[in-house]
Parts: structure tokens; sequence; C-alpha cells
């Protein structure tokens, strides 16, 4: 359970260097696709921390 609030922490902090990036980068055309996969990705992330747990127990 630790483990798994550490990890969380980790991918936190990631995304909040994954905003920071994006708002250095809004002008620009690209960040609309960049901003389009961050989403998938934060869905796929939280689809992988809602089922884990459910999986281990």
């Amino acid at each position: 359970s630790s483990l798994f609030c550490d990890q969380f922490r980790v991918h936190k902090n990631n995304l909040k260097i994954v905003v920071k990036i994006f708002n250095n980068i809004r002008s620009s055309e690209f960040s609309y696709l960049f901003f389009n996969a961050v989403v998938v990705v934060v869905v796929y992330l939280h689809q992988v921390f809602t089922l884990m747990p459910q999986a281990l127990q």
C-alpha cells in the first residue's frame, strides 16, 4: 500500500513537470496534439491505478 502511494506521488510529480512543459509550448499548434497525448496517458494511468489494486487483492 505504501509502495502504491510512493508510485502515485512520483506520477503526480511527473504530471506537474508535464503541465509545466505544456504551459511553455501552449502557443504552438503542437501543444494540441501533446495535450491529447497527455489525456490518453492520464486516463491509462488512472485505469492502471484503479484496476491494479483490485487485481492484487
